[in-house]
């Protein structure tokens, strides 16, 4: 890209544009015909720039999260869990079991469960799926 002309202000609004449309800096480079490397100087030397690219990135996070709280407001349950295991501020509480770190849970307890799982004993969970059906017998 180097020895031609480039449309600074026109490459700057495509930068601008790419990224409200949630893409990413370099794809955002790309669309506006310059380089990466062009791009980060441009945004290191140019603080209205990089104040506008901030800002751009922002406004399709909070267009996202409106759609999805909009869905979660109108009943839909699957938008709920969705901003509630991904949100900051709850996703220590919903992340789905699968994404625990089991490496927070200390080995003398981590041994305790596998030992009760393999004896088979229930909790009051295993309990009540058995009573809709929900809990199926892993053949032994």
């Amino acid at each position: 890209m180097a020895g031609r002309v480039i449309d600074e202000p026109a490459a700057k609004a495509r930068i601008l544009q790419a990224l409200r449309a949630a893409s990413t800096r370099e794809a955002a480079a790309e669309y506006a015909g310059i380089s990466r490397a062009t791009f980060f100087r441009w945004v290191a030397q140019d603080e209205t720039l990089a104040s506008q690219v901030i800002e751009a990135e922002a406004a399709w996070q909070v267009q996202s999260a409106a759609l999805v709280l909009k869905d979660a407001s109108a009943g839909d349950w699957r938008a709920a869990a969705w901003l509630l295991e991904r949100h900051p501020r709850s996703k220590q509480f919903w992340k789905r079991i699968d994404q625990h770190d089991l490496a927070c849970i200390p080995t003398h307890r981590l041994l305790q469960m596998l030992s009760a799982a393999e004896e088979g004993i229930d909790s009051a969970g295993d309990a009540a799926a058995a009573e809709t059906g929900e809990l199926h017998s892993v053949p032994g």
